[in-house]
């Protein structure tokens, strides 16, 4: 506002300035319109000054020449005319124009035309009139020029009036620009009091808002302060209804305290060890993702390892070729030599007796008798020669034999080095091999104590109020699997279903294959109709895999006994969803029809009231953390390093990284931890913080939520200085009811339907991770990045995606060009999951490599059949 105040000060005061110097001009042009008539001081003649005489004179003049002009005009198409019709008669006219006009015309012809003769003699005595006015007028004009140019003052003062003109001439500009400026400034001036207007009526309209916030900010606080006391409130009513159930439970459990102790102990244990199941469970799949991690790299350095001794191999071949094309290029020097200095000197003695002595050796005595030689000095040179080159041949030799020895000894030394590092993996491997059979020992064995202690639970007759009385205590209760789908991939896979329910045996299907052999599993449990059976309204469903007599879980899910209790018929048909362990999505569903013998509608509806109805122990939640990426930028290269991290219990969580750049990037680096929900575990969450320890660098506090997921990319501190920064995503997982597919083309559509690189887009955004999410809401909601950390981050982050993810990236954290919609915002997550729990990229890459051009028509088919398929 203080801006728009300075605008218009400044432009008042140029409007004040505009006007003084207007003024200034005008009285300027008065004083020289004074001067200007001040100085005609001409002789007077006939009531008019000589110049004013001149002028009238000179206008005279030209009205006459124009007049004539037109004339002369008329009489050539006249002539023009009749030549034409007659034929016979010839005219010409000849006219000059100047200060004096002269025409003589040459008189027409007898047999000139009735109707035309009158109009030639009018127009030429017309014209004799005007040569005579003509004449006369110039005359006087001569006349007139001359006493003008005999007055020398009248001449000065005729030089100062156009002087004087030209100033006024300039003047009259100067005026106009004036005029001009003072508008534009007054158009500038005027709509600066408008924008000045309309920012004060904004200014008063952003007050009243501002009021009206903070009135309803009073109102939030008074209803924060009523909701805070009504808490408090129910805390105390909870506390004493606990109390009161307490002392219920006392006075109605009386006669049986050493059977309630015993059946408290006992749940205790069972509690306990449910724990300590879930954390070794937790731990296994730790060990299981470790194990991964050290294959993984067990592969990297075998790959390398392979790569060295095939360069070693290159080598030593390259280096056995080049000392067989030494010598025999040595060979050829020494024959081509030989040869030189025979031809140079043919009576050289040394190789007469070289030669000699070697066809002597080649060939028989009888066949070169002729070259014996009797001469033993030439001999002995000759044999000191050879040994002088056999003794450098033999040096060269050794000297090849040291390089040999040489690359033997490296090749050996990096057999020893990998004989090593597969010894090292394979103890690795052993060690958490048996770790695992450890902990599958364990979880075997806590099982086989859980399941003695709920025999023993079985075994105790103690109910929280007296058991129900009536004639149907005995059922059946008959359960149909059938219609069993499965994923695409799992059609030729022969596949068995397990039951387990309560203590009873745990039941098995046969062995079908979804694709030949349908499934059609019955099973049958007879049933005592006691607060035990309603309280375990649960059957869970395992889906296993045979292949060589090893089975491998798939799936599992929990069938619900609920309904079939509150059928008045004793039916129910329900559809069961089998949900993937580790990733928790839906891979296959079955067809369950539950039967029991006898309704037990009435007497389940007695049991779930809300005084004596027990909470079922499924409702458990489920905790996913992802880290995503960790950037250092003194990391030790070429080194090993972990990220440790403790959650609620569980202990001792490890992700093993290797630095080999300062931005790491942490491939499934996904953990899920099961908790069980309660009021108190909500509170203490409020103010609990993970505390995740990057190896060597440094630990970050993370909040933890169960209402909205946590997204962030936070600072890792090291003696209170900030040394990097870790990428990590916590958020509760929730199975809701899956959304029509075109529910997801819909928010897509109204998104992303305008954009011309639609294809790389989507396919940027459904398969990226949660880091562009994170950068992406920074960029929504206008925070910049602080500190080199953060900006080295977010380079690093787009370098290490590919080029035309990169481009996409860029464009899309752009907010100021592209334009988010809610509808999708609200649906991307969800969108994004179900695109990358079902349809991989190259099923997108090849459906999209035949369109040239794509348009959003295209693209929603395709999208539409490929998770139709799904």
């Amino acid at each position: 506002m203080q801006d728009w105040h300075d605008k218009y000060d400044r432009l008042r005061d140029e409007h004040m300035g505009l006007r003084r110097k207007y003024i200034e001009l005008q009285e300027e042009i008065k004083r020289q319109a004074t001067k200007i008539r001040s100085s005609q001081s001409f002789e007077i003649v006939d009531g008019k000054s000589q110049h004013e005489h001149i002028q009238t004179l000179y206008s005279e003049n030209q009205a006459l020449t124009t007049k004539c002009r037109a004339l002369e005009l008329r009489l050539a198409r006249m002539n023009a005319k009749i030549d034409e019709s007659k034929k016979g008669h010839k005219r010409r006219l000849s006219v000059h124009v100047g200060v004096q006009v002269n025409c003589t015309m040459d008189s027409l012809d007898s047999k000139t035309d009735d109707k035309v003769g009158p109009l030639i003699e009018a127009l030429r005595h017309r014209l004799d009139e005007l040569e005579s006015d003509l004449s006369r007028l110039t005359a006087e004009n001569e006349r007139l020029t001359a006493i003008v140019s005999e007055d020398p003052h009248a001449t000065q003062i005729e030089s100062t009036m156009r002087e004087s003109t030209y100033e006024m001439t300039l003047l009259e500009n100067k005026y106009e620009d004036i005029q001009a400026q003072l508008r534009s400034a007054q158009v500038i001036h005027n709509q600066s009091v408008a924008q000045m207007e309309k920012l004060m009526a904004d200014n008063l309209e952003m007050k009243e808002t501002i009021s009206r916030f903070k009135g309803f900010e009073g109102e939030v606080e008074i209803r924060d302060k009523t909701i805070n006391n009504l808490r408090q409130e129910v805390i105390m009513l909870r506390n004493d209804s606990i109390r009161l159930h307490e002392a219920i439970d006392q006075l109605t459990s009386r006669p049986f305290n050493d059977a309630n102790t015993s059946l408290q102990s006992f749940m205790v244990q069972i509690g306990d060890l449910e724990c300590q199941v879930d954390i070794l469970n937790a731990q296994l799949d730790n060990e299981r993702q470790h194990t991964k991690v050290l294959e993984q790299s067990k592969k990297v350095l075998q790959s390398r390892v392979a790569t060295l001794q095939a360069q070693l191999e290159t080598s030593v071949q390259t280096k056995v070729a080049l000392r067989l094309e030494v010598e025999q290029l040595r060979v050829h020097h020494n024959m081509a030599s030989l040869k030189l200095r025979l031809f140079e000197n043919p009576a050289d003695t040394l190789l007469t007796t070289a030669l000699d002595y070697a066809a002597k050796i080649s060939f028989q005595p009888s066949e070169i008798a002729f070259l014996e030689d009797t001469k033993q000095s030439m001999k002995t040179a000759f044999s000191s020669t050879m040994q002088k080159m056999r003794v450098t041949t033999s040096m060269e030799m050794a000297n090849y034999d040291r390089r040999v020895s040489i690359l033997q000894e490296l090749n050996d030394d990096l057999q020893d080095e990998l004989r090593r590092l597969e010894k090292q993996f394979s103890s690795e491997i052993d060690y958490l091999k048996s770790k695992l059979n450890q902990a599958e020992q364990t979880n075997i064995g806590l099982k086989r104590e859980m399941a003695k202690l709920f025999s023993k639970r079985k075994q105790l007759q103690y109910a929280a109020k007296p058991l129900l009385e009536g004639e149907i205590d005995i059922t059946e209760l008959q359960i149909v699997l059938s219609d069993l789908e499965v994923l695409p991939t799992w059609q030729n896979v022969n596949l068995i279903a397990i039951c387990d329910y309560g203590d009873y045996v745990t039941q098995l299907s046969p062995v079908v294959c979804p694709k030949s052999a349908p499934l059609n599993f019955a099973i049958s449990y007879i049933c005592v109709v006691d607060d035990d059976f309603f309280a375990s309204p649960y059957i869970g469903v395992e889906l296993r895999s045979i292949d060589d007599y090893q089975e491998t879980l798939l799936a599992s899910g929990l069938l619900s006994l609920e309904t079939l209790f509150s059928s008045s018929t004793g039916n129910a048909d329900l559809r069961l969803e089998f949900f993937h362990p580790i990733s928790g999505c839906q891979v296959a569903s079955v067809a369950a029809r539950l039967r029991l013998q006898y309704p037990v509608d009435e007497v389940y509806r007695a049991y779930s009231t809300p005084d004596t109805k027990q909470v079922t122990p499924f409702t458990s939640e489920i905790i996913v953390v992802t880290l995503l990426s960790v950037y250092w930028p003194k990391a030790p290269l070429n080194d090993w390093g972990s990220i440790k991290y403790n959650i609620l219990g569980y202990q001792g969580v490890v992700e093993s990284v290797q630095w080999t750049s300062s931005y790491m990037a942490i491939p499934h680096a996904s953990r899920q931890f099961s908790l069980q929900k309660s009021a108190r575990l909500i509170e203490f969450i409020k103010t609990y913080k993970v505390a995740i320890e990057v190896d060597k660098c440094g630990i970050a506090q993370v909040p933890l939520t169960l209402s909205s997921p946590f997204l962030a990319s936070v600072a890792l501190d090291r003696d209170d200085n900030i040394v990097g920064r870790l990428c990590l995503e916590i958020h509760c997982k929730k199975f809701s009811v899956s959304k029509n597919v075109e529910h997801y083309l819909a928010a897509m559509q109204v998104q992303f339907q305008a954009q011309e690189n639609l294809v790389d887009v989507l396919r940027f955004l459904l398969y990226t991770d949660a880091r562009f999410v994170w950068y992406r809401n920074q960029s929504l909601h206008n925070v910049p990045l602080n500190g080199p950390l953060e900006v080295g981050e977010f380079k690093c982050y787009l370098e290490s995606l590919e080029p035309w993810a990169k481009h996409v990236c860029t464009s899309l954290l752009d907010t100021s060009k592209f334009k988010w919609h809610p509808t999708w915002l609200q649906m991307e997550t969800e969108t994004r999951d179900c695109f990358q729990s079902h349809v991989q990229q190259k099923s997108w890459t090849e459906a999209f490599d035949k369109l040239r051009k794509p348009t959003w028509p295209h693209v929603r088919r395709i999208l539409h059949n490929l998770m139709k398929k799904t």
